[in-house]
């Protein structure tokens, strides 16, 4: 069984992961965007699996789903709260 230390940190609007001393990803809390999320997401070898838009622009990178954050929670409906069109340029309110 392999075992590793996980080191988490808070910093402004989010939260730093570290794995055996390695960045995996922040979980960031901005209130800009409506909801939270996971990014950049690494693997144990480094390598970035989540695009960076919308948060960096990557030359190359599709620019569409503005709202497809890293790794994020996509339910329509918790508790009334929709997290899958909860961004402020959609038109419909944020709740059923």
């Amino acid at each position: 069984m392999a075992l590793a230390q996980v080191q988490v940190s808070q910093g402004y609007e989010r939260i730093h992961v570290e794995i055996d001393g390695q960045p995996y990803g922040d979980f960031v809390f901005d209130p800009a965007t409506l909801k939270p999320y996971f990014y950049p997401l690494r693997t144990a070898k480094g390598t970035i699996v989540t695009r960076g838009y919308p948060m960096e622009q990557v030359a190359g990178e599709t620019r569409d789903h503005p709202h497809h954050r890293g790794l994020w929670i996509g339910h329509i409906s918790v508790n009334g709260v929709d997290f899958w069109s909860n961004e402020a340029s959609y038109h419909q309110p944020n709740s059923q």
